[in-house]
């Protein structure tokens, strides 16, 4: 089952990402270009609220509550991870290579890879990755694994709870003295980067996604016009306001919470109907990761090749459009020649699992009879 509400907004939130790292690489006098200071550019970091929430979404949709047979745990994580961690991989490799892997240093590189925190300090980043934008992809991998980990004791709702119970509340409290929804918050009582990674509240997010995955399950066979309608305006109203107002760079009350608001609105509107799909939209969404890998690259060089001061207003619109068009065409050819293979492969690879133990299932049916 595909969810095209969530491949547009996967699509919008990697253009907001890039719209953000424009606003901050490009433009440091933000003044010079009345758009390029207004809300829509300066908190484009909702594009990762948004991510961790489709996230948790999609991961417990196809492992609890789509219809027909589910993974076992470890199919499970190994799709998830051939999914993201080649292509994260490659982008690294390169971006390590393009700035001199000598002056970065092995271990580094291996920490990126390997998705590790680097530092316990600086909440939520815990020391930034080669590639910066890979610190997202940190939680990404953590929750897969804690996910697929929950999964080998049962599918039950009460494994899941206990868990992110434990981690997201327990934990601070004992060691920290207390328990904090603001993800940028660093626990001093806490010394160890990796339980710090794990006690951050930004994976509320991803749990806002489970969450929505169970209600969705839950919805009626028909709902009348005006209510999703009322459901949809709603939530985008309620995401709306939270975007105007003056809150922290990062908040799971006034960032996370309306980031879900959102997603479910579009999902409720798909679900009867009343969505439209876009075609542009859909294939944004498509190479929404691409996007998100590589756009660092772009801004980069397009600053190492001319750096714009204030005053300069048509040289910074034609700077924005020129890094714009660059960043798509780079996405295209990483999507066609990196991630759309390893993808490709990760689906060749669960069919050849799922072709030999269909055969062992069918031989010791016959053994039976």
């Amino acid at each position: 089952m595909r969810f095209e509400s969530l491949q547009m907004l996967r699509g919008i939130a990697a253009v907001w990402v890039v719209a953000f790292h424009m606003q901050c690489n490009l433009d440091p006098h933000a003044a010079a270009l009345p758009f390029s200071g207004s809300d829509l550019m300066r908190k484009g970091y909702l594009g990762v609220d948004l991510f961790f929430v489709i996230s948790g979404f999609v991961i417990a949709w196809t492992a609890l509550y789509k219809p027909g047979p589910h993974d076992p745990p470890t199919q499970f994580l190994l799709k998830r991870l051939i999914r993201v961690a080649p292509p994260y991989w490659v982008a690294t490799l390169v971006f390590a290579v393009l700035c001199d892997p000598i002056s970065i240093g092995l271990g580094p590189i291996i920490r990126s890879l390997l998705f590790l925190p680097g530092a316990p300090d600086t909440a939520p980043n815990y020391g930034n990755p080669v590639l910066l934008i890979g610190w997202s992809l940190n939680y990404e991998i953590y929750f897969y694994i804690a996910f697929a980990a929950i999964l080998y004791f049962g599918r039950n709702l009460a494994f899941q709870v206990s868990y992110f119970t434990v981690t997201l509340i327990l934990l601070p409290a004992i060691l920290a003295g207390g328990v904090s929804t603001n993800p940028e918050h660093l626990y001093k009582g806490i010394s160890n980067k990796y339980v710090l990674l794990a006690t951050n509240p930004i994976i509320l997010e991803f749990i806002f996604g489970m969450m929505l995955a169970r209600l969705y399950r839950s919805l009626p066979g028909s709902l009348g016009r005006l209510y999703v309608w009322l459901t949809l305006l709603a939530s985008i109203a309620i995401f709306a306001t939270a975007l105007m107002l003056d809150e922290p760079h990062m908040s799971i009350v006034f960032r996370g919470l309306p980031c879900a608001i959102l997603v479910a609105g579009l999902l409720v509107a798909e679900r009867y109907g009343l969505l439209p799909v876009s075609p542009q939209l859909s294939y944004l969404g498509e190479i929404s990761y691409s996007i998100y890998l590589t756009h660092l690259f772009v801004l980069l060089l397009v600053k190492a090749i001319y750096e714009t001061s204030p005053g300069q207003h048509y040289a910074q619109i034609a700077q924005y459009l020129i890094t714009v068009a660059a960043v798509f065409a780079l996405a295209r050819i990483f999507y066609k020649y990196v991630e759309s293979p390893i993808l490709q492969f990760g689906k060749r690879l669960g069919n050849r699992r799922r072709g030999h133990s269909k055969p062992a299932a069918e031989s010791a049916l016959s053994r039976v009879k």
